[in-house]
């Protein structure tokens, strides 16, 4: 049986220049352990999808920064924006060999589609009637393969704060209750580790490679609008996710932990 090895990277929150702590956190030292973890997977990764919120600044110069990083990797890279992403400013990025600018691609078995849920200067995400026309007409194409399908909000409620929100997750779970072939969706935003076993699909949200958060799971926590009564930030705990895709539509997921002590 053959399987693919795919990584998933998530809420990198990358600054560049001398001034690049962000909330204590060194973004490029955070990252370089990381990226130097996922280099030492056997079997090597297929595929590295970075799943949003790469640069926190969204500058032009932040995205060299992140691409030289990853060009160093020798794997192909996939990305999608998310609300702290600059659109224009990503695309610095393509000129890079091994970073792909693609809204779907195909290996073996598995298909793979990228969706855009950015909602410019706000947290929250939409994928909106006509991107979501677009995953359904991607599954009738290639019924024949087992999907994954990534971006950056969640897909189910990992938070009560509405800026962690996907805003129309029930239409696209209506939408995607008739196609039997996918099997993924992946998803960050809320630097942390959860996942939804209620749908025929499966969904997982991915640990930051910037700092773990903590979500109180109380709404009221969350409705003063002061982000961090509801949250809490974990430095120390940085991680990644890695998934295991066999030809037969089957799968195994792992959250990689990688050590950070504060310099």
């Amino acid at each position: 049986m053959t399987t693919l090895r795919i990584v998933q990277l998530t809420d990198i929150h990358l600054l560049a220049g001398e001034d690049r702590l962000h909330y204590g956190v060194d973004t490029l030292l955070s990252l370089q352990r990381v990226l130097a973890s996922i280099a030492q997977l056997n079997p090597r990764p297929d595929l590295l999808i970075l799943s949003s919120d790469l640069a926190e600044d969204g500058a032009a110069d932040t995205y060299h920064l992140l691409a030289e990083q990853l060009q160093e990797l020798h794997i192909p890279v996939y990305y999608l924006p998310g609300n702290h992403d600059d659109v224009a400013h990503m695309k610095v990025m393509d000129s890079y060999s091994n970073i792909h600018p693609c809204k779907s691609i195909e290996l073996g078995n598995w298909g793979f589609y990228f969706a855009n849920g950015q909602v410019r200067q706000h947290s929250h995400g939409l994928i909106g009637t006509e991107q979501l026309s677009d995953i359904k007409q991607y599954l009738n194409m290639h019924r024949d393969k087992s999907i994954v399908l990534c971006m950056h909000h969640p897909s189910f409620e990992a938070c009560p704060a509405a800026g962690c929100q996907l805003q129309d997750a029930q239409a696209l779970h209506e939408a995607m209750a008739e196609h039997k072939n996918l099997r993924v969706i992946l998803a960050g935003h809320t630097h942390d580790d959860k996942q939804d076993s209620s749908k025929a699909y499966a969904q997982f949200t991915t640990p930051s490679c910037f700092a773990y958060a903590h979500h109180d799971s109380d709404p009221a926590k969350h409705a003063d609008g002061d982000f961090w009564s509801g949250h809490r930030l974990a430095p120390e705990k940085i991680s990644y996710r890695s998934l295991d895709l066999n030809d037969n539509g089957s799968f195994s997921t792992q959250v990689h932990w990688v050590t950070w002590k504060s310099e």
